[in-house]
């Protein structure tokens, strides 16, 4: 093979070799952002339910502490308002608990907390309930006993402890997913921003490539112009060089005659 076919060659070969890179690199920038957006949104996903869980727990405390205030109000007052008060708090902290079994049900960080919150509220509202009862059976008479009867308030200490140890693990977990969330997308805009890069160097280089063949095949189009401009003065030199020698030897044996 001739030099200038092996260098056709070459440069064919570099040319298929740069556009087949820059493909790879926009497939390559396409599947990374499709993995990002796809990690991302399962995180998302997490860091929602995880939000959801950690409002759970506050809902949950603030339920138990409405329904004993729902409570205390329809003993002192003994109006049904406070008493149907008293009921939508207890549905509340029944709805919360639902929630925060069915989110902590398989979590190993949560195995010793969920049932102790579960055991502590249903203590904490069979206490409430049975003073609801006994308030109905002594009536107005003796209504400042049993609201101000003494009540044992360990259970809602432990209430307490329970749902703000559920609500750090949870917020903790928030964190942690949201710098996961922040280092995909930092890491995907990282590796898209470089796959440019590789692709337009790439694209580059193929498009000097082509620049340069165009570059050569100008030079040789020149080169060929020139090389028939030569040869066609040579033609004429040498035509004019014999038509004079002709015209000599033509001359010289007319003298010879």
């Amino acid at each position: 093979m001739s030099p200038p076919a092996r260098e056709q060659t070459a440069r064919f070969f570099w040319r298929t070799g740069s556009l087949l890179l820059v493909a790879a690199c926009v497939l390559l920038a396409f599947g990374l952002s499709e993995t990002a957006h796809r990690r991302a949104t399962i995180a998302l996903s997490s860091l929602e339910q995880r939000t959801r869980a950690a409002n759970e727990t506050q809902k949950l405390l603030r339920g138990v502490m409405d329904a004993q205030a729902a409570q205390r109000g329809f003993l002192l007052s003994g109006h049904a308002d406070e008493g149907g008060l008293y009921n939508d708090s207890v549905d509340e902290v029944g709805r919360s608990l639902k929630a925060l079994s069915a989110h902590f049900d398989e979590d190993p960080a949560a195995q010793g907390l969920m049932p102790l919150l579960t055991h502590s509220l249903q203590q904490t509202l069979s206490e409430l309930k049975a003073t609801m009862a006994r308030f109905d059976a002594v009536g107005q008479q003796s209504w400042r006993g049993v609201a101000f009867a003494d009540i044992d308030m360990a259970p809602m200490d432990t209430i307490r402890q329970a749902a703000t140890a559920l609500f750090e693990i949870e917020s903790g977990r928030i964190s942690d997913e949201r710098e996961q969330v922040l280092r995909t997308l930092q890491f995907s805009r990282i590796g898209i921003a470089l796959l440019v890069l590789l692709g337009g160097l790439a694209l580059i280089s193929a498009l000097r490539l082509v620049h340069g063949v165009d570059a050569a095949r100008q030079r040789h189009a020149r080169d060929l112009l020139a090389e028939r401009d030569r040869l066609e003065r040579d033609v004429t030199w040498r035509t004019a060089e014999l038509t004079e020698l002709t015209s000599h030897l033509q001359s010289a044996r007319e003298d010879e005659r």
